[in-house]
């Protein structure tokens, strides 16, 4: 998503409220769109978890976050949910 996608509020910044409005309005007509056409309770359940697994992390343990944090090195990246990719051994 480019910032030309979204609404500029009198700055010139992304309005993000009207984004998320603007989002929440579309998922609605999407789901008035599936209603009409039929769907069943699948597209229900599959929706709910996608939308849920996307905006909400599952708690983590404070003490936890803590004793990660000590651990890492004052110059340690956050983690990017990447899987990173392991070098292949040089065949001779």
């Amino acid at each position: 998503m480019s910032p030309e996608e979204f609404d500029l509020d009198e700055n010139g910044n992304v309005n993000w409220r009207l984004a998320w409005h603007k989002e929440i309005g579309h998922l609605q007509t999407l789901t008035a769109e599936q209603e009409k056409a039929g769907v069943d309770s699948e597209w229900y359940r599959m929706m709910l978890f996608r939308i849920r697994s996307a905006v909400i992390l599952p708690p983590m343990n404070p003490e936890m976050m803590h004793a990660m944090a000590s651990h890492m090195p004052a110059n340690a990246q956050p983690p990017t949910g990447e899987i990173p990719q392991q070098q292949q051994p040089v065949q001779p």
